[in-house]
């Protein structure tokens, strides 16, 4: 029982005095390349945004933000597309996802292009394997009434 209670007691004295449980990194939903972002932290504390475009990969490159404006607002236009990885001291990292702005039509080019190749070549192959050759005896199996 007094384990309980000094618990409750250590939980309302880090409650009371303003210190946040779980700060976090505030992004808009939808992040586009080269588009102004704005990111909040929820603590009244100063701090610095790492960035770190594509983490854990051998082509990290990072960059530091700092407050625009207020304490805890930070100004943001990405550089690259693909996974972000945003870390503070105070309120951990988040990753997020940076998206173009709409879809590229030479991508889209290039995956049509390869499924017609793909799927054409294995029609063809079919075709050649089903097809009678001239003069050659076809030999069928007779499969045994089970």
């Amino acid at each position: 029982m007094q384990t309980i209670l000094n618990f409750l007691l250590a939980a309302a004295l880090l409650l009371s005095v303003g210190i946040p449980v779980s700060a976090q990194i505030i992004v808009p939903d939808n992040l586009v390349v080269r588009q102004m972002a704005t990111i909040t932290i929820d603590t009244g504390k100063l701090d610095t945004i790492v960035v770190t475009y594509r983490p854990n990969s051998s082509i990290v490159r990072s960059e530091i933000l700092l407050p625009q404006g207020g304490r805890n607002t930070f100004l943001w236009t990405p550089q690259k597309v693909g996974i972000v990885r945003l870390s503070s001291k105070t309120s951990g990292t988040r990753n997020v996802s940076v998206q173009f702005e709409k879809a590229s039509y030479s991508g889209i080019l290039v995956m049509a292009l390869a499924a017609v190749i793909l799927f054409g070549g294995a029609a063809f192959s079919f075709k050649t394997l089903l097809e009678k050759e001239e003069g050659k005896e076809v030999i069928s199996r007779k499969h045994p009434d089970t």
